[in-house]
């Protein structure tokens, strides 16, 4: 390239200065804004000025990390306790190797509430040198700082760390209860970590003869999800039990009931818990799932150590949390937010609390193709009920107008269907499909073409979709694209033929439907996320009526 002349430099420079008025406070406002990494200076000299929101500035020291740390090592000295120490914490949000540095070095500092500072960030941060210093700590410093040696030592999954804490759970922390907590939680920490292994749900083990279960599923669907239920082999009582919820007993695997592909979620009913306070939830709930019946269950389907994630439903309990785990850990059920292979629903219930186990560490067999998705792409459950409703056989021809991800044509594949087109007008969801049809072994043409003009290659039987709802693309009102549609449809579908799709518009689409002379034989709402649609199966007449 040629080297920029002087002049275009000095312009450059030039239009980059700042007004003599410029305030670096008020622009640290702007989410937008990002500081020169001359400014880190003065940026830490901020931290003495009250009205200068915490977090702003902290995120305008993350955006120059590599100023910041050497700023803060240089102001830290001469500012005040209060502020050293909030600087010292904004090191946390700096990489590791640009912060453990300055971190190690404030661990020294005359002033307990910065050394605090120093080891909160060696926690966010953990490293050898770091764990072997705070280690140390343990023996000479006060209460203060043994209550976030604690927490910063928990995160450092060393073995070293465990016997020391344990030593120090043996000195008299009685005379600080709020020591004694958190030396329970980093205990409790420390050894979920330290046991962690890869453990995976199992899906071909057999759940016991009649273990109730539930699928959840988009609201609408429910009929679909109890149809393919009474199909599964070894599934009984398949029945509805309300918007979005459908019940049933097992006696096969987890494997099998995914042979269902309309429902959303499999979860397990582990029954209630009966409660007169909420205090009383850990021990109920721990000794609920020491019983051997639900023990047992959980160690058939893992394959390795079964880890619970607890979901207490909406707002922040923490201390709740931790108390369950704890009690947990005693009974010798891992509590693992990270690497759960299921997820434990506690939901209030009339009795106290209702219990529910949703299996997670495991792929879902019935999406392993899904390489890719593109915006307003149909969700595979609903491709799927769009294929079950269309009634396929292998002779049909079928056509996907707006194909998105492919995901109705992997379903329609399902069905034995050879004759499969989809079109597009996006290049990019053309591939997208492509991608992720080779991964199910599905044979289609695809072609990039207006759904409202193509004629595809074989006369299809069936014209299958979800088209564009206005949401998330084409935006804004879709009433002319919808019956533009409907009127091409009318004419390129084979007499007898029949169109199975979704309008989020029945209002508009229905009076054109009727003015084609097409007959609406099904519709039903369903849930699209945040809005209804309608599901309808659509017949041509044959050509003699």
């Amino acid at each position: 390239r040629a080297r920029p002349r002087r002049g275009d430099l000095l312009a450059h420079a030039l239009s980059r200065a700042r007004p003599d008025d410029f305030d670096l406070a008020a622009a640290i406002a702007r989410a937008e804004f990002t500081p020169r990494g001359g400014d880190a200076p003065a940026l830490v000299a901020l931290f003495a000025r009250p009205d200068v929101p915490r977090p702003v500035l902290v995120r305008a020291l993350a955006r120059v990390p590599e100023a910041a740390g050497p700023a803060i090592a240089a102001a830290v000295p001469s500012l005040p306790e209060g502020e050293a120490a909030e600087a010292v914490r904004a090191l946390a949000e700096l990489p590791s190797a640009l912060a453990l540095p300055h971190a190690l070095a404030r661990c020294d500092d005359p002033r307990p509430r910065v050394r605090r500072a120093a080891y909160g960030v060696l926690g966010r941060h953990p490293s050898e040198a770091g764990t072997t210093l705070m280690l140390d700590a343990l023996g000479v410093e006060a209460l203060p700082e043994l209550r976030v040696l604690c927490e910063a030592l928990a995160a450092s999954a060393d073995a070293r760390v465990e016997p020391a804490l344990a030593r120090l759970a043996g000195r008299d922390v009685g005379r600080d209860p709020e020591l004694a907590r958190r030396l329970e939680r980093a205990l409790l920490v420390l050894r979920r970590d330290l046991t962690r292994t890869h453990a995976s749900v199992r899906l071909d083990i057999a759940l016991p003869a009649g273990t109730p279960i539930e699928c959840t599923c988009r609201r609408g669907l429910e009929g679909f999800v109890v149809g393919a239920l009474g199909r599964v082999r070894g599934v009984t009582g398949a029945r509805i039990e309300g918007p979005g919820l459908v019940s049933a007993r097992a006696s096969t695997s987890l494997g099998a009931l995914h042979e269902v592909r309309t429902f959303l979620e499999l979860v397990l009913p582990l029954g209630e818990v009966a409660l007169s306070r909420e205090d009383d939830l850990p021990v109920a709930l721990a000794d609920h799932l020491a019983r051997p019946s639900v023990r047992g269950l959980l160690a058939a389907l893992t394959e390795g150590l079964p880890r619970i994630r607890l979901a207490l439903g909406a707002g922040r309990r923490r201390a709740l949390v931790w108390a369950i785990a704890a009690e947990l850990e005693r009974r010798g059920v891992a509590c693992d937010p990270r690497e759960a292979t299921f997820e434990l629903r506690v939901e209030p219930s009339r009795l106290g609390a209702q219990l529910r186990l949703v299996p997670k560490s495991f792929d879902d067999p019935r999406h392993t193709h899904r390489l890719g998705d593109v915006p307003a792409a149909s969700h595979p459950t609903l491709a799927a009920a769009l294929a079950e409703l269309a009634a396929l056989t292998p002779d049909d021809h079928v056509w996907e107008p707006f194909v998105g991800s492919g995901q109705e044509l992997v379903e329609c594949a399902r069905y034995g269907v050879r004759s499969l087109e989809g079109s597009d007008l996006s290049a990019e969801a053309l591939r997208v499909a492509r991608a992720n049809l080779d991964a199910a072994g599905v044979s289609a043409l695809l072609v990039e073409a207006d759904a409202t003009m193509h004629r595809p290659a074989v006369r299809p039987t069936v014209v299958l979709t979800n088209p564009p709802m206005g949401r998330r693309v084409h935006r804004g009102d879709v009433s002319a694209l919808l019956t533009a549609f409907l009127t091409h449809v009318a004419e390129v579908l084979a007499p007898g033929g029949r169109l199975v799709w979704i309008t989020p518009l029945p209002r508009v689409t229905t009076p054109v439907l009727e003015g084609l002379g097409l007959r609406l034989e099904r519709s039903m709402a369903v849930d699209l996320g945040g809005f209804d649609g309608r599901l309808e199966s659509i017949r041509k007449p044959n050509a003699a009526r």
